[in-house]
């Protein structure tokens, strides 16, 4: 990553993302679910919802606590905080707060929730002792989902296969599953149950989920998605103009072959990591 993940979020990808709400929010409802499921919201609990994005689980765990309860989104991107904030007009319990969940003071909760935002810390295991305090003082307990391995989730990778020989003429990634920040940093499943450990964290449970998932809408609606979410708008940043205009109709012709004239549907792969505040 070329930029500070926070400065990143904030100015290149949240705006990205706040632009694209309603089509991430259809796409990652599964995930939502499978996090739900999991850890089992109850009426009247303190909730956090850590990289809470424009506010999509925040609001459908809210309505799980019910009016007792508070659930309160955390995240960097003023973009998406302010976005959620207009979503939740009328619920007095559910609240955001632009702020960084890896160093801020955090709430005392009940349950710490994290759809995709856990991976992107700078320090892994000082982001998630954080969170671990958050939860000491009402022995809380946490369920994140990260990705499983890149090679598990062609629904993220499928553009790039696209590109063919343009892909020579891109700088030389990162491992993508490497420690650092990055959508496949806990790919690994013994890393990310060694970091919660690390963190004081018990009880540590590491699921995996495997489903496909789901781009609705027309082909022209899926590009233009793919051209700002994901690999796709780091490549073209990195073409020239006639490269770019190539690597799109190359991902238009792959985009048709995989649109069935309704919708695109993928395979994926991510862990369900749940864990006790020790």
């Amino acid at each position: 990553m070329e930029t500070e993940p926070r400065a990143y979020w904030d100015e290149e990808a949240g705006p990205r993302w706040a632009e694209a709400q309603r089509m991430i929010d259809r796409v990652l409802e599964p995930v939502s679910s499978t996090l739900v499921e999991r850890a089992v919201p109850a009426s009247g609990e303190l909730v956090l919802d850590i990289g809470c994005g424009s506010g999509a689980l925040s609001l459908e765990v809210a309505g799980r606590v019910g009016e007792a309860g508070l659930v309160v989104g955390v995240d960097v991107a003023s973009s998406l905080v302010e976005q959620a904030r207009s979503r939740s007009v009328g619920r007095p319990n559910v609240e955001f707060l632009l702020a960084d969940a890896e160093e801020d003071p955090l709430p005392p909760s009940d349950l710490v929730l994290s759809r995709f935002g856990v991976m992107f810390f700078r320090d892994s295991r000082r982001a998630f002792a954080n969170l671990r305090r958050a939860l000491d003082e009402r022995a809380g307990r946490l369920a994140v989902a990260c990705w499983q391995s890149v090679e598990l989730n062609p629904w993220i990778t499928w553009p790039m296969a696209a590109l063919g020989d343009l892909a020579d003429r891109l700088e030389r990634p990162v491992d993508p599953h490497a420690d650092v920040p990055g959508p496949f940093r806990f790919a690994d499943r013994d890393r990310l149950e060694q970091v919660l450990r690390d963190a004081g964290f018990v009880d540590v449970v590491v699921e995996a989920v495997a489903r496909p998932l789901v781009l609705a809408g027309s082909a022209e609606e899926i590009l233009g998605f793919t051209r700002r979410i994901g690999p796709l708008s780091r490549a073209l940043g990195q073409l020239d103009e006639t490269a770019s205009g190539i690597a799109l109709q190359r991902v238009a012709a792959r985009l048709a072959e995989l649109h069935d004239g309704r919708e695109m549907r993928l395979d994926a792969a991510w862990w369900v990591a749940s864990a006790q505040a020790g």
